[in-house]
């Protein structure tokens, strides 16, 4: 590529042809449809998007092990009456899979923390300066936890964190499963590891009389932790993982093609991220929460739900919301002296200044200063299609006047789109197996209320909620 290609007043009229030609066939294939509560997304899907043939097979052989695998730890658990309501039970379900290792060590109040750190959802902790009024936990509740420290002197002390997952509240859930909209208190212990302080299964006093704490009967306890992994898990699944990283990228990627061509600079730089993106939201929409699908059967919020949680995250979002350096600012939790072991904030961060440079140094030798990239009607076509209502209604961009006024305004948000595509993806995406796969630790659908008072628990009741 020359150095003016992405300057189109520059380009030669054989090119503009050329250019123009691409993008009716990509405007043609990439037409915008709105869906109530989705983010803008490709009508239909583009042929160009289906993924190969071997792909396709892939993710189908992986299905049927996953069947065959049910089929067998079905037969041992009708087979073993004995095992029915302990915790063993569950070890029946890998026949042809690997149990995950969480398996061995999700009963411990460490892993629990640690979770919340680097678990599939670790962007839900936040630094506490005092604990919020509507949750009901008091220094007599935790005592026997903190010895000569208060809620107060942690908090003062940058050593209080506290996860909430008031997005829950109000939240359908299919007949017959229970979903709370907890809220988690972690403290940095005097070793300097996170640790569980108290449980709230509500948002008030009213709704959720007691707190529970890890002082508390074992089983009373680990039902409480239970309901805050459930609600985690559907939090995860429809907001940090669906909305966040699938349905917003292609919300972006359609924008890309019905306003560059494929030779443009940014799309190149941007393609290698999204390559598959819409095949898998395609059958997210039309398969994993249609009714009757995956989500409405192994997941408390059901199709429903899902529509509400993601429609209710819509209506707040901007794209600042993606920026991962703002975002862990905002939520108190940079500081490794006073959060140590937070090993997504610190490969993040790392990742997010190597994707900086990277992203300069490619855009630098086609736009030489502000002058170029506001000169640029391509761009300026790409402004307008992530941003106008009618179009993918992104709020938050770095725009003026409708359009990249700035090298640094095209520089965050294509480092953004390459960061949010690939390396918070794989935060959430990757390790779903390794925290979901042992269903005791993180289940997805929990079928008894959630408990209210501090009377003792059992293995049975456990397993049965």
């Amino acid at each position: 590529m020359s150095d003016t290609i992405a300057l189109t007043s520059s380009v030669p009229e054989s090119e503009r042809f050329v250019r123009e030609r691409a993008l009716q066939v990509n405007r043609s294939s990439y037409r915008w449809q709105h869906l109530a509560g989705l983010p803008a997304c490709v009508d239909g899907m583009p042929e160009v998007e289906r993924v190969s043939g071997l792909d396709s097979e892939l993710f189908d052989y992986d299905i049927g092990v996953s069947l065959a695998s049910a089929a067998i730890s079905a037969i041992g658990w009708t087979l073993d009456k004995r095992g029915a309501g302990k915790l063993s039970h569950y070890d029946k379900l890998y026949a042809l899979r690997t149990r995950p290792d969480v398996a061995d060590r999700w009963r411990e109040d460490e892993e629990f923390a640690r979770q919340r750190l680097d678990g599939t959802n670790p962007l839900q902790i936040q630094r506490c300066t005092e604990v919020p009024d509507h949750f009901g936990v008091t220094d007599e509740r935790v005592a026997p936890l903190l010895g000569a420290h208060t809620l107060d002197s942690l908090g003062d002390a940058g050593r209080l964190y506290l996860c909430d997952w008031a997005a829950l509240e109000g939240v359908p859930t299919n007949l017959g499963r229970f979903l709370t909209a907890p809220m988690a208190l972690f403290w940095v212990d005097d070793r300097g590891v996170l640790m569980p302080l108290a449980i709230q299964l509500g948002q008030s006093v009213r709704e959720a009389p007691v707190v529970f704490t890890p002082a508390d009967e074992k089983w009373l306890w680990l039902t409480a932790r239970t309901h805050v992994q459930a609600a985690d898990a559907a939090y995860h699944e429809l907001v940090a993982h669906l909305f966040r990283t699938h349905l917003w990228m292609e919300t972006m990627w359609v924008a890309l093609n019905r306003s560059v061509p494929p030779q443009h600079p940014v799309y190149e730089l941007l393609a290698p991220h999204v390559a598959g993106t819409i095949n898998i939201n395609y059958k997210a929409r039309t398969e994993l929460i249609a009714p009757g699908g995956p989500i409405d059967d192994a997941i408390s919020v059901g199709t429903d739900g899902s529509y509400w949680l993601i429609n209710q995250a819509l209506q707040t979002f901007t794209f600042d919301d993606l920026d991962p350096r703002r975002d862990i600012e905002r939520r108190g939790v940079d500081d490794r002296d006073l959060l140590p072991g937070y090993h997504y904030r610190d490969d993040a961060l790392a990742l997010w200044d190597v994707i900086g440079r990277f992203a300069e140094e490619v855009l630098r030798v086609f736009y030489a200063d502000d002058a170029a990239v506001a000169a640029d009607d391509e761009l300026a076509a790409w402004a307008h299609e992530l941003s106008a209502d009618d179009a993918g209604g992104i709020r938050g961009l770095p725009l003026t006047g409708g359009r990249f006024a700035t090298f640094e305004a095209l520089h965050h948000v294509v480092r953004q789109a390459i960061f949010t595509a690939s390396c918070e993806h794989s935060a959430v995406n990757n390790g779903q197996y390794d925290i979901f796969g042992y269903i005791p630790n993180a289940p997805g659908s929990v079928y008894l209320p959630p408990p209210t008072t501090l009377a003792d628990s059992s293995e049975g009741e456990f397993v049965y909620a």
